[in-house]
């Protein structure tokens, strides 16, 4: 149950973050010049998570669509991210 609740809140707060960097684009592209300082530093720590996230979600085990076994393989994982396209 805790584990549950830990990955529901960074969900929550990783869709926090995807919110912020689609308000926070296009200001930073129109208003380039003026964003040099100030936002840069909210911008890398955006950046940070979103590199962390990446990172974790080569450890957290997939459902195999042809044998709806869970699949904890680490290499299989990560072999999955190479191979297989994005369905978006």
């Amino acid at each position: 149950m805790e584990l549950q609740f830990t990955c529901r809140l960074w969900q929550t707060f990783l869709v926090a973050l995807v919110v912020y960097s689609a308000w926070a684009s296009p200001f930073e592209l129109a208003f380039r010049k003026l964003l040099v300082g100030s936002l840069l530093s909210v911008d890398l720590f955006v950046d940070a998570f979103f590199a962390v996230d990446i990172i974790l979600t080569f450890f957290v085990a997939y459902l195999d669509t042809s044998t709806y076994l869970l699949v904890d393989d680490y290499n299989k994982i990560a072999l999955r991210f190479v191979y297989i396209p994005s369905t978006c």
